[in-house]
C-alpha cells in the first residue's frame, strides 16, 4: 500500500539480490491511496529489494519537479 499527496507518475520495481528486475509497473496516478498486488509465485523464496518512485508532473517553483524515491527490503516466503 502507498499514498501519494499529489498526482504523479509512479514507478514500482522489484529486484532480486543479483540486481535483476523481476517486477515493474509504471503508471500515472491521481492523489490518493493505492495497493499493488504482487504475484511472486514464479520466484524463489528469499530476499528482494523494492523501489518506489513518484514524480509530479507539475514544476515546483523552487526545485523543478517534486520526486520521492525509496528503496526497501522484503522477504518472499513460500
Amino acid at each position: 500500500k502507498y499514498d501519494i499527496p499529489r498526482d504523479a507518475n509512479v514507478s514500482i520495481k522489484i529486484y532480486d539480490l543479483l540486481g535483476r528486475e523481476v517486477f515493474n509497473i509504471n503508471e500515472y496516478k491521481t492523489a490518493g491511496s493505492y495497493e499493488v498486488l504482487f504475484d511472486g509465485s514464479n520466484l524463489a523464496s528469499g530476499l528482494y529489494l523494492y523501489s518506489i518512485k513518484a514524480e509530479t508532473s507539475q514544476l515546483s517553483s523552487q526545485s523543478g519537479r517534486d520526486v520521492f524515491t525509496e528503496t526497501k527490503k522484503m522477504v518472499l516466503v513460500k
